[in-house]
């Protein structure tokens, strides 16, 4: 499963516009159809999986987050909880 993550989420991040254990934060998952590009800043339904099996067509907001970092891994956000019976090809992070 390939992910990817925007640019203009990186930036939001270092400009603490974002707080990723406070905020609501949404994903949405994609077929192998959809082409990834860091640049883009807006949301979009092309290619994105139909409401299926738990998923919801328009992304799922993630629920108890939590950020942690361990010794020699950099800091990340652990989704606890998720789509289980979902299995896309291709998924993608989507702020």
């Amino acid at each position: 499963m390939a992910s990817g993550i925007y640019n203009r989420f990186k930036a939001n991040l270092m400009n603490k516009e974002v707080d990723l254990e406070a905020d609501t934060i949404n994903v949405a998952l994609y077929d192998t159809n959809h082409s990834f590009t860091a640049t883009d800043t807006d949301y979009t339904t092309t290619n994105e999986l139909p409401t299926t099996g738990g998923y919801t067509l328009g992304g799922q907001a993630l629920d108890t987050k939590a950020v942690t970092e361990a010794a020699t891994t950099s800091p990340m956000l652990r989704q606890k909880s998720f789509v289980t019976s979902v299995s896309p090809n291709r998924g993608q992070e989507n702020y």
